[in-house]
């Protein structure tokens, strides 16, 4: 999470931002799909402690750099922040937003885990492995900040869940080694096939 004096607006300041992006991917193509961050403006930062209200910068895996409305997730990135967080430069958290007290956290996590239901019925979901695995390491979190009052990795969390829950113990691992699998083989794959076939379908000779 990066704290920004001002709100990133549309159009040449959000191009920029994008460039930046870019060009650390462009340097390191490892990263790829493996970049989360937000941008978040000091005054909407201080929302953050219940009700996030807002603008805010975001790119993570699976989705562009682009600008949303802020909501109860940010609430939970910011605990994270503030109770597990490294600040790489700058104050500490605490001395630039809210602190999320244990209602609060708990009151996230159950909005959150109240739209599942119909989240997961979504076709993204049903034709995505990747995406269900992601969902069960999701809920399995939320369980975990429920039952506890603590946040976990998604790690930490199926292995707790298998424990807990014994009859999904199997779904929970093999929904975890699905989330941990590395897409970018298959998807490397999947471009070159389709880079080929459409050259087979530009080549006369065929």
């Amino acid at each position: 999470m990066a704290i920004i004096a001002a709100e990133v607006e549309e159009g040449p300041q959000l191009e920029e931002l994008r460039g930046l992006h870019d060009e650390f991917l462009s340097e390191r193509p490892t990263w790829l799909e493996r970049i989360e961050v937000s941008y978040v403006e000091r005054g909407v930062l201080r929302t953050f402690g219940y009700r996030p209200r807002g603008r805010i910068v975001v790119v993570c895996p699976g989705e562009p750099l682009h600008i949303r409305d802020a909501g109860v997730e940010s609430t939970l990135d910011w605990h994270a922040v503030t109770t597990q967080g490294e600040t790489i430069l700058g104050p500490p958290p605490l001395d630039l937003g809210p602190q999320v007290s244990p209602s609060a956290y708990r009151h996230a996590v159950e909005v959150l885990l109240k739209e599942w239901p119909s989240k997961v019925r979504a076709p993204w979901v049903a034709y995505v492995p990747a995406h269900q695995g992601y969902v069960v390491m999701t809920l399995c979190r939320a369980l975990y900040a429920l039952a506890t009052g603590k946040q976990a990795t998604k790690e930490e969390a199926a292995t707790w869940a298998a424990a807990r829950y014994p009859e999904w113990s199997s779904f929970i691992n093999e929904a975890h080694a699905t989330y941990r699998a590395d897409v970018r083989d298959s998807h490397h794959a999947l471009i070159s096939f389709t880079d080929y076939a459409v050259g087979q379908a530009d080549d006369p000779n065929r």
